[in-house]
């Protein structure tokens, strides 16, 4: 109240300024950019959005974007080639260090431990019929495809499935996918953003199930490859 009658009273004490044969001009004022007038501002009113918003809108556009970039510049795919080189190299070791008090082992027994960990570790990661699911790539090899996801697209996506086929040591899989096979929709009633559904906090819960049967028809059609006469793989026939 009182503010406001100050205000007024300054307003009537300035002086009406008068431009060239009695012109009235308007009084000065200071506002915060300039008010929203001007060459810079009055056309500039951008629309003040969440990130995610920005992220559901744009995303499609923009992976698609860089992906035809890469494919049609060499400099550019050189460039992500030797990121992912200095990034992955030849892939990722794993270095056990297990907690000797929290197993109730001796300091000999953890270090025997971890170097048959660390080995059998190997024996998995380097045999693409171990670790890979479609038995092409090693662990190695689906690292570098998935950064290569992760520079493009901003995310990674696979699954673990067990599938321990008959000549197979180990059980354990890894699935590559592309991530645009994500639903990227949003519905604020269900907690759905940009194909995530989440809880009453924010932390992720789920997918859409027809994401996730997406994933499940990658496995059909698959044949498991053939063996010949000496146990080497063969490439199954289509």
């Amino acid at each position: 109240m009182h503010s406001q009658r100050c205000k007024d009273l300054l307003a009537g004490a300035l002086p009406q300024a008068a431009g060239p044969e009695g012109m009235v001009l308007p009084r000065p004022s200071g506002k915060y950019m300039r008010g929203g007038r001007g060459v810079t501002f009055a056309g500039w009113r951008p629309a003040l959005r969440e990130a995610q918003d920005d992220i559901g809108d744009a995303w499609d556009d923009a992976a698609a974007r860089v992906n035809d970039l890469l494919h049609n510049s060499g400099w550019l795919a050189g460039a992500l080639e030797q990121c992912v080189a200095n990034t992955v190299g030849t892939g990722l070791q794993l270095k056990a260090l297990p907690e000797n008090e929290t197993f109730g082992m001796t300091p000999v027994e953890a270090s025997d431990w971890a170097k048959t960990v660390e080995r059998r570790f190997e024996l998995w990661a380097r045999n693409a019929q171990e670790c890979d699911i479609q038995g092409v790539r090693t662990f190695g090899q689906m690292q570098a495809a998935a950064f290569r996801s992760w520079l493009v697209t901003g995310e990674i996506l696979a699954e673990l499935p067990w599938r321990k086929r008959p000549w197979n040591r180990y059980g354990t899989k890894v699935r590559l996918l592309p991530p645009q096979r994500l639903s990227r929709k949003t519905e604020s009633m269900r907690r759905l953003i940009n194909g995530v559904y989440t809880d009453a906090d924010g932390m992720p819960v789920g997918y859409p199930k027809w994401a996730r049967s997406m994933m499940a028809s990658c496995l059909a059609g698959i044949a498991p490859p053939r063996k010949d006469t000496r146990g080497s793989v063969r490439p199954a026939s289509r």
